[in-house]
Parts: C-alpha cells; sequence; structure tokens
C-alpha cells in the first residue's frame, strides 16, 4: 500500500487514501491507509459471508478516484 501511495505520486496521480486487503482464501481482512495512517477492520469476514465481502468492496470501488 505505500509503494503504491509512492508509485502514484511519482506518476503524478496522488491518491489520498488506498484501500488494502489480506485473505488466506477463507478469511478476508481491510485496511486503509490515509497519509501516514493505517486503519485495520478488526473483523476477519469468512468466505460464507460472500455478501458483506462483495459490499465492502463494491464500498471501496465506489469511493475510488473518478477517471
Amino acid at each position: 500500500m505505500v509503494a503504491l501511495r509512492e508509485f502514484n505520486e511519482k506518476d503524478g496521480t496522488p491518491v489520498e487514501t488506498i484501500y488494502g486487503a489480506v485473505t488466506s482464501g477463507t478469511l478476508w481482512r481491510f485496511l486503509r491507509l490515509n497519509g501516514a495512517t493505517l486503519s485495520i477492520d478488526r473483523s476477519e469476514y469468512h468466505f460464507r459471508d460472500t455478501g458483506r465481502i462483495v459490499g465492502i468492496l463494491t464500498h471501496i470501488v465506489g469511493t475510488g478516484p473518478r477517471v
């Protein structure tokens, strides 16, 4: 996430907030990097919670920069 932020800054397209996800394939965790602050969602989402995972991903995509 830090590397992506640095890449975007060097490319001239800085992004204020970068989202990330970590998964084992069955468990998911979500992160948000805003400036120097990293926020980690304490909840673990099991693969069977597909609706919640898709909802979170949809929210992330919906809050992204407009091109």
